[in-house]
């Protein structure tokens, strides 16, 4: 979430080609749902990198949708933790 959104394409291709095939990718995020997750989320990354950081919450649906468009096979696991954070663990394996 803090990389400039046109970037990313790029950089999960290119962490596809680093991954034997039947390989795993692994990436946890930050989810834009819940609301109230997010902003307290938000908060935080901004007063770790301040305003002028790229930061986006990608959708899940939209992130999974990049991830298959780039053949991975995809599963998503609601991260709960105690901290109120919408973390979400997307399990990519690499194509055959």
């Amino acid at each position: 979430h803090h990389l400039p959104q046109e970037s990313v394409p790029e950089f999960l291709e290119k962490l596809k080609g680093l991954i034997k095939p039947g390989g795993l990718l692994i990436l946890k995020d930050v989810a834009d749902r819940p609301l109230v997750k997010m902003w307290f989320t938000l908060i935080l990354d901004r007063l770790m990198v301040g305003m002028s950081e790229p930061i986006r919450y990608w959708p899940p649906a939209e992130l999974i949708e990049l991830l298959r468009s780039l053949g991975f096979d995809v599963k998503r696991h609601t991260m709960n933790d105690i901290l109120p954070y919408p973390h979400m663990l997307y399990v990519c394996t690499a194509p055959e």
